[in-house]
């Protein structure tokens, strides 16, 4: 009802325009048609007038000409006054009684009284104009009613008009698109009225159609959409066992390939020529370039696959700080690169997956020594409330600012140039933005070309989740220590026993993990004679007093000092297991004859032990 009040309105409005310019008209030309009129009257009264008083005026019989100049003004009624005047005097006069003084509009008409050319003298006659006043008044008020009567008439004419053949098909098309909205189209708009309503009628229908089509269309494109997510899920998921099954798969010889180049490397017989023992060193590079390259893409796929789950637990967060710097600082060293390294020393035990966190923070500082030739790196931990910063910071090639916003991509890095010059996948920092964000955290970057990159790893302290009680980790080293003491005696036991068997190999075993190692244990024990130990004054104090053919220490707790008092006694026969961010002197890595990283595959590991007894 709005449309139809406002067209109405409008029709109205415009009706009541045209009609009032046209009475406008009208009236104007009315008003025109009168004052010629009065003034033909006028002149004809006065030309009567003087010819009739021309003997009046000979014989000088004024009341006579008076008696004529009132009978005039009465039949004339718009007549306001009459004079004779002669010789400048008004010698006759007649004035209209009910001539009104205060508003009185009147037309002035004169002539003279002549005989024979002579002017006798001169008749001058007032007419109003208060009778064509009227009549005026009186068309114009006829003109409103009428004006009004008709603009009504053609009101409710136009409503109805509106009403019936305008809006009953608005409400239809209304009705219609309502339906479209709901989603229902196979309803048809039944419009036929020859005029542009049923044109709009059949293009509304056409539309439905296409839509209804288009809408089975989706319908069934989601339905293939659907299946084809459901395939996709089982082929990532194949994709995922493809990748863990191949990780294994390529591991384990790729250990035994490294294994035995990195022990023939070593040339202890001297059987191979210098050229051999450099193919070999190229082989064990490539060898353990490959193993990271599968490490990496393993842990991205668990990453897509949401398969990593976090082992948070309550750690000094100094203290991992130092540990990553105590690894960093000896390779920065060897490449003449100065290492920084600052903490807020009021950040102490936080709430996290302490080894994600390192790997994150290993993986940035291994960034920053491949690009940088010569300068500084800087290792800055810094506190914020809530949450804390790790910065590391470098001097190195820096990223041109148009390509950092895909520098967090996978199989992405600054130019194909990099990956030639300086190696790499670009899987690296794609792991570190995908554990940033597991760890509710976030990861920044800012570079410079030729001035250097600051990433910034920003993460949550989880204060309220930090456990305050100091003796859980007494009760945990206690446990650990009665698990080896368990383990001992098992071992001693099983000393006594095989001894009365035919005697086997020794290995000598510095186990800081019994967990770990206990599977290893139980099936190297199949072939060999194992003694475990859990400290380095044990190991040394076994070495004196027996003879072993094989000593693998366990390093992630041991420090550099205490390896080196013994390195005399371990030549040639020492295997050293570490974690991934472990740091290995070279002068141990030269005495060693086989390194072995975490988590320890037993199958790998046994293989391993295997190819050096042989």
């Amino acid at each position: 009802m709005k449309l139809l009040t406002k067209i109405t309105l409008f029709v109205l409005s415009t009706l009541i325009l045209l009609l009032s310019i046209f009475s406008y008209i009208v009236i104007k030309d009315e008003k025109e048609t009168l004052s010629s009129l009065l003034t033909q009257q006028g002149e004809l009264l006065a030309k009567t007038v003087s010819a009739a008083s021309v003997e009046i005026m000979l014989v000088e019989d004024y009341p006579v000409l008076d008696s004529y100049l009132l009978n005039i003004s009465t039949n004339y009624k718009s007549i306001d006054f009459i004079e004779i005047i002669k010789e400048e005097k008004v010698v006759s006069s007649i004035k209209n009684p009910d001539s009104n003084e205060s508003n009185k509009v009147l037309e002035i008409f004169s002539s003279n009284i002549t005989i024979d050319g002579d002017i006798l003298g001169n008749v001058k006659l007032g007419l109003t104009t208060a009778e064509n006043d009227k009549i005026i008044n009186k068309r114009i008020e006829q003109f409103l009613i009428s004006t009004l009567v008709i603009s009504i008439l053609l009101f409710i004419m136009l409503l109805y008009i509106i009403k019936h053949y305008l809006l009953t098909y608005i409400e239809k098309l209304k009705v219609h698109t309502k339906l479209i909205g709901e989603g229902k189209y196979h309803k048809t708009l039944d419009i036929n009225t020859k005029d542009e309503f049923e044109e709009l009628s059949h293009s509304i229908n056409t539309m439905t159609k296409n839509i209804d089509e288009s809408h089975s269309n989706l319908k069934r494109l989601n339905l293939i959409q659907e299946q084809q997510k459901i395939e996709l899920i089982e082929a990532n998921k194949s994709k995922d066992d493809f990748l863990a099954n191949m990780s294994h798969e390529l591991k384990t010889p790729l250990n035994s390939i490294n294994v035995i180049s990195s022990v023939m490397m070593k040339n202890k017989d001297s059987s191979l020529s210098d050229k051999q023992v450099q193919n070999l060193s190229i082989i064990n590079h490539c060898g353990n370039d490959l193993l990271f390259l599968i490490n990496d893409v393993l842990d991205l796929s668990k990453l897509e696959a949401g398969e990593i789950t976090l082992d948070n637990t309550t750690f000094n967060l100094n203290k991992l700080m130092l540990d990553i710097k105590n690894m960093i600082k000896p390779q920065a060293k060897d490449k003449n690169i100065q290492f920084v390294f600052e903490y807020e020393e009021n950040i102490q035990f936080i709430y996290s997956d302490k080894q994600r966190i390192k790997q994150i923070v290993k993986n940035l500082l291994s960034n920053s020594l491949k690009f940088v030739k010569e300068g500084t790196i800087e290792l800055i931990i810094k506190d914020l409330d809530d949450k804390f910063s790790i910065t590391v910071k470098d001097n190195g090639i820096g990223i041109e600012k148009k390509k950092l916003e895909n520098i967090f991509d996978r199989f992405k890095q600054a130019d194909t140039s990099t990956t030639r010059k300086y190696g790499g996948t670009g899987l690296g920092l794609a792991i570190c933005k995908e554990l940033s964000t597991l760890l509710n955290g976030s990861i920044d970057v800012q570079s410079e070309i030729n001035v250097g990159t600051t990433f910034t790893l920003t993460l949550p302290k989880n204060s309220n989740k930090v456990d305050k009680t100091p003796q859980k980790t007494i009760e945990v080293e206690n446990d650990l220590n009665s698990m080896i003491d368990n383990i001992q005696l098992s071992e001693k036991l099983d000393t006594n026993r095989e001894s009365k068997e035919e005697a086997k190999e020794k290995i000598i075993l510095l186990n800081n993990d019994p967990l770990s190692f206990m599977a290893l244990v139980i099936e190297l024990k199949k072939s060999y004679e194992i003694i475990q130990v859990s400290s380095i004054e044990a190991l040394q104090e076994k070495i004196k007093t027996n003879t072993y053919s094989l000593i693998i220490i366990d390093i992630s707790k041991l420090s550099q000092n205490d390896l080196d008092n013994s390195l005399n006694e371990m030549e040639n026969k020492l295997i050293l297991v570490s974690s991934e961010d472990d740091n290995i002197q070279e002068n141990i890595k030269n005495i060693s004859i086989l390194e072995i990283r975490k988590p320890l595959i037993k199958e790998e590991f046994i293989s391993s032990i295997n190819s050096i007894k042989k």
